[in-house]
């Protein structure tokens, strides 16, 4: 027999090993009293530290702020109603309606006749986000049915952080492309996701992030450009985020 023991909770004993350097434990978890109040963040928990199997014992709370933090991605929807014309080249906000079932939507309708349009936004990003790259989608449809599946059309999106006292008449970061080919008129169109959006201005939190899409009219995609309006009925924005959110 080994020459020490431990126990459960009820006071029953534990299994073990035989030697202490090899020790395992075959807890009975339901020999365990119950807390018997809430949680709370001071709460310890057992943890298999490291490659050899060390426990190490942590408060709960970390547990929390790991789950929140972990890196995982979420996703911030901007609808059409939510962005303005430029006042150079600007698209234009419209409401459009479908008439087989009466449905309506805002869009952005950005020309693809003479020369590139735009669109901007601004957003408060969520406090959780990395404040590094992101990434995004356009939704879309043709604006008009003169339109073929052979056609091709293309989006660039550019993003600037604010901060208070930052001048809001400021450069915005490099631009990312999504293009797209169509599929048929009056079909939703989702871009690709674009490459990697870096934020100028070197985003903090809280920052106003200020967006401007725009339409790179006569991209033919190796093919045949689209050349009838591009409705836009959003952009999907994907970020990463590993903050923890603390209260004001």
């Amino acid at each position: 027999m080994a020459d020490y023991e431990l126990r459960n909770g009820d006071g029953t004993s534990v299994e073990v090993s035989e030697s202490p350097e090899e020790a395992y434990v075959n807890l009975d978890i339901d020999g365990l009293a119950d807390v018997g109040e809430a949680l709370v963040g001071t709460d310890l928990i057992a943890v298999d530290h490291g490659a050899n199997g060390t426990n190490r014992k942590s408060e709960i709370s970390r547990l929390k702020t790991y789950l929140e933090t972990a890196g995982v991605y979420d996703t911030l929807w901007i609808p059409a109603g939510a962005m303005i014309p430029s006042k150079t080249n600007g698209a234009e906000a419209k409401t459009v309606e479908y008439g087989s079932n009466a449905i309506s939507h805002d869009v952005m309708v950005f020309a693809g006749a003479d020369n590139d349009t735009h669109a901007e936004f601004d957003v408060v990003m969520p406090d959780a986000w990395d404040r590094s790259v992101i990434k995004a989608r356009v939704y879309w449809t043709p604006g008009d049915a003169d339109v073929n599946a052979d056609e091709y059309v293309e989006f660039y999106l550019a993003a600037g952080a604010r901060s208070d006292d930052d001048a809001l008449d400021a450069a915005l970061g490099t631009v990312v492309d999504m293009a797209d080919q169509v599929i048929a008129d009056e079909d939703l169109h989702i871009t690709p996701a674009s490459g990697a959006l870096t934020v100028g201005g070197s985003p903090a939190l809280g920052d106003l992030i200020h967006f401007k899409l725009s339409r790179d009219y006569d991209h033919d995609g190796g093919g045949t450009a689209m050349d009838v309006d591009a409705w836009v009925l959003g952009v999907l924005v994907q970020y990463r985020k590993n903050q923890e959110v603390s209260a004001w």
